[in-house]
Parts: structure tokens; sequence; C-alpha cells
């Protein structure tokens, strides 16, 4: 599945009336099982461009990713005499992965690199990921 988010709908989420929260976080559990799916086979001629091998290796530890805070940002450059040249919008997406694993690890960057541009390449913006990770595993 693939969202395409135009103009006016871009406007829509600046505006806040749709949930950015809600909105994203159907994109990134959509995106997640994908990636399980396609991780179970795990055959290398099979496996999805869009998906790496090290995320393969990590993400039957996850449980879920939790959408924490999701915030619309734009930065703008000026050419050479200080008109407004460019607008570029971009998303600040501040997520949880949970996981319940025996296993220390602290990096998911992998992951979370392959959900980033699967969320880029369907909205269009620029997409920045800050992560944490909580492990409900107790000794």
């Amino acid at each position: 599945m693939k969202y395409i988010i135009n103009e006016s709908q871009y406007k829509k989420l600046v505006e806040q009336k749709l949930s950015k929260k809600e909105l994203f976080q159907e994109m990134i559990n959509e995106n997640l099982e994908y990636i399980k799916k396609h991780c179970d086979k795990m055959i290398a001629y099979d496996l999805p461009n869009n998906i790496g091998f090290g995320t393969c290796d990590i993400v039957d530890l996850v449980d879920s990713i939790t959408v924490d805070e999701v915030n619309v940002m734009s930065s703008a450059r000026t050419d050479m005499s200080g008109e407004l040249y460019d607008v570029t919008p971009s998303l600040y997406i501040k997520i949880t992965i949970n996981l319940l694993s025996a296993k220390k690890i602290f990096d998911f960057d992998d992951l979370v690199y392959d959900i980033k541009h699967m969320l880029r390449k369907s909205t269009g913006l620029m997409v920045v990921f800050d992560y944490t990770v909580n492990n409900t595993f107790k000794d």
C-alpha cells in the first residue's frame, strides 16, 4: 500500500485537521508488518530492494513501534541576494521500539533506516526519526 500526500493533504496535516500521530502510526505499523512478512521468507533473491539484511536480523525481536510525537518542520534556503529560494517540508517523528528479548540489542538503525525511506517514498517528505528502545524483558 502506498500513501501519497499531495499539497492540500499536507496543509490539512499542518492545520491539525487530521491526527498526524495516528496517520503515521498506521503507516509505520503497515511498514513493520511488510518487513516482517518479507523477512520471514528471507530468501536473498526474493528480498525486496527496500529491506536490508541487517533489518531482517533484528525485526523478529520487535513487538511493536509506538509513535510518540510527530512534528512537521520546514526549512528554507535563500539565494545569494537573500531572496527566499526553496521551502522544504520535513517530518520529525519520535518513536519507541518495543521488544521482549533477553538479547542485549540497542541498535535498530537498519530497521529505522528502512522504515524512514519507506515513509519518504510514500509521502514525498524528508523524514527524521528519533528513537528509543523499550525492552520489557525481566531477568
